[in-house]
């Protein structure tokens, strides 16, 4: 009995354009984390070249802020509660 249970309110969740959100937050940002370091390493690379440096860095922020703008998301799923989109992170 359990497990069907179990089951029926994952399929209700995975209908739930909130939890979906929250899925795809959380896969970005790990594709962020295993991306940063070569960001930097890149920036490094090339230390003389100024423009490159900045664009770089601008990657690095926009991904940055990401994260960060979607870290209320993943604690709410975790947590099991609904963030309204109102909320206006996304």
């Amino acid at each position: 009995h359990y497990p069907l249970r179990r089951q029926r309110q994952m399929c209700i969740r995975d209908r739930d354009p909130f939890c979906k959100y929250a899925k795809m937050a959380i896969h970005v940002r790990k594709f962020i984390d295993s991306i940063l370091p070569g960001l930097y390493s890149l920036k490094k690379t090339y230390p003389d070249t100024k423009k490159m440096a900045a664009k770089v860095d601008s990657i690095i922020l926009t991904l940055i802020d990401f994260k960060d703008k979607t870290e209320d998301y993943v604690q709410q799923k975790n947590k099991g509660i609904k963030l309204l989109i109102s909320k206006g992170l996304i």
